[in-house]
């Protein structure tokens, strides 16, 4: 159970960087050249550590393709 707890909350993380990219904020400013990040990184309460799930988006090209790579390896997890 707590197993898939952890992969949710990782999910979560994901769908969330999607809606900050998604947001005017970060749109305009990358339309204006902005060098814009947005990371997905998850507290893990094991061990206290951040996590970085592979999510980092930093321009509007390929983000379809970074989200579904993320998703991916949040299943592969879940399957391993």
């Amino acid at each position: 159970e707590q197993e898939g707890t952890a992969r949710l909350s990782e999910l979560n993380v994901v769908e969330q960087v999607m809606n900050v990219c998604h947001t005017s904020i970060i749109k305009d400013a990358w339309a204006r050249g902005q060098g814009v990040g947005v990371h997905g990184l998850i507290y893990g309460i094991n061990d206290g550590l951040l996590h970085n799930l592979g999510i980092s988006i930093t321009g509007s090209d390929g983000v379809s393709e970074i989200y579904q790579g993320a998703v991916d390896a949040v299943f592969k997890k879940s399957n391993a």
